[in-house]
Formats: C-alpha cells, structure tokens, sequence
C-alpha cells in the first residue's frame, strides 16, 4: 500500500507544475521509514540518496540542503559521523543568506550538535568578496 501511495505521488509530482519538488516527495518517505514503528535505515538511506540525486541534478540547493541533512543524520545515527560532515559541509557552505530559515537553522543546530562532540565548522573565505563561503572541518 505505502509503495503505491508513493509511486502516484512521485508521479505526480514528475507531471506537475512544480516538478523542482520531485526531490522532497523521495526524502519524505524516508522520514516516514524512519519514523515508523519497523524502522527500516536502509530504505530510509535508499529514499535519502535519491532525494540528493535528483535535487543535484535540478540544482536545487534548498532541497539539496534537506536531503543532506537527512542523510547526515542517518549517518550520525549509524555511527557515521565523519561521512556526515562530510556531505553536508559543502551544500551548508554553498549558502550565503537566509540563515534565518527553517532548514538553515537546522542545518547550524546540526552543526552545533557536532561541535560539543569535539568538532568545528570553520569559515574559510576564498577568493574575492563575491565568492561564496566554504566551510572546513577541523577537531577542535
């Protein structure tokens, strides 16, 4: 039952006027797999990894930001801390406004929860004023 509701809503979402959403419609299942009561991580990775996929391939760096922070969270959760970071270091860093947004401030409250386990995020200007902030990890 739960594949056929997903499948029509990704296929709805392919043939609608707002397919740039094709990205949230695979993470969100994951979060359901996560959250329900037979957690199932790899479906949830399988769902994780898609929503990425695609949100890279439309540029969408908002849905790109959620996906990833899902993703890091499974892997902080599976032990996989470094592999965390290291996803969502450069889409964290690619952004240069709207801090004061949901998925921004969860992103820096994902941050913050790495750092009390001993790591940091340091901001690395590159180039001239006009490029974007990057961010490196160091242990702290």
């Amino acid at each position: 039952m739960e594949l056929n509701v997903r499948a029509k809503f990704r296929e709805r979402g392919r043939r609608s006027i707002f397919p740039q959403c094709e990205a949230e419609l695979h993470r969100l299942p994951g979060e359901i797999a996560l959250k329900s009561p037979e957690l199932d991580a790899a479906k949830a990775q399988t769902c994780f990894e898609r929503a990425l996929a695609v949100a890279r391939q439309q540029h969408a760096k908002s849905w790109e930001l959620r996906a990833s922070m899902s993703l890091a969270r499974l892997g902080r959760d599976q032990g996989k801390v470094q592999q965390a970071r290291e996803l969502l270091a450069p889409v964290y860093g690619w952004f240069t406004e709207g801090f004061d947004t949901r998925d921004l401030k969860e992103a820096k409250a994902l941050w913050r929860s790495w750092r009390r386990e001993g790591f940091t995020a340091k901001r690395k200007h590159i180039g001239h004023e006009t490029s974007r902030d990057r961010f490196r990890l160091t242990r702290g």
